[in-house]
């Protein structure tokens, strides 16, 4: 990731310091893809940059996690995010052994990060939430769509999460959105909201693609078209 003043040169562009921790044996950086996302909530605001082929690595296990850092409005490192640290791993991509997690990602008007996940359970995929400001009354929890068969809105293979947004599109309830591009074979859009206190989303509604193979919903963005906020 780089930071560049709204210049005419052309050569005043300047790296940022967010992967600069050292390695530890457990974990590969290599070939992880850091800036395969970024996102900027505007001025006075966080940034989010993502790095979804981060490796946690062991003597007979390879896990593709996938982590996100936090920056604060100036570019300072603030924290890392990885989704699907901790969570079962026994049956390999048949649960979280592939997240890919900062495929994408997006931070809310409420200060959620919006982090991707496209890997989870054969690549049916989901989205994660938590605080970005990570403040003493902010709420601390990891929030994520259902992935079970039967309870996901989509099958395997749907990559739900290679993109997301967020906004409110039903009235002040503040809604997570991720793209599905190959579910159902012309792709799908999940407009997902917090049902607190459950950690699991409730499903508020979906988009469906109209042409076979178009892949709807591989990328997102959210827009207020008339002006009604």
């Amino acid at each position: 990731m780089f930071k560049c003043p709204l210049s005419t040169f052309h050569d005043d562009c300047v790296p940022v310091l967010i992967d600069h921790d050292e390695k530890p044996p457990s974990v590969s950086k290599d070939d992880q893809w850091l800036g395969v996302s970024i996102k900027s909530q505007g001025p006075g605001g966080y940034v989010l940059a993502c790095a979804h082929r981060y490796v946690l690595r062991g003597v007979d296990y390879q896990w593709g996690q996938g982590i996100c850092y936090s920056l604060n409005q100036w570019l300072d490192y603030q924290r890392a995010w990885e989704p699907c640290f901790n969570r079962p791993v026994n049956k390999a991509h048949e649960q979280f052994g592939y997240c890919q997690a900062g495929t994408s990602s997006d931070i809310s008007e409420e200060n959620d990060i919006v982090i991707g996940t496209p890997g989870p359970y054969t690549w049916r995929g989901t989205i994660f939430t938590n605080s970005i400001r990570f403040g003493i009354r902010d709420d601390k929890s990891w929030y994520s769509g259902p992935l079970l068969e039967g309870s996901s809105p989509v099958d395997k293979y749907s990559y739900l999460g290679m993109s997301v947004t967020s906004g409110k599109f039903f009235g002040d309830k503040m809604s997570f959105v991720g793209g599905a591009p190959r579910a159902d074979r012309h792709g799908q859009v999940v407009f997902y909201s917090k049902a607190k206190p459950d950690s699991i989303f409730q499903i508020d509604a979906m988009l469906d693609g109209e042409q076979f193979g178009s892949a709807f919903g591989y990328s997102l963005t959210a827009m207020d078209i008339n002006g009604d906020k």
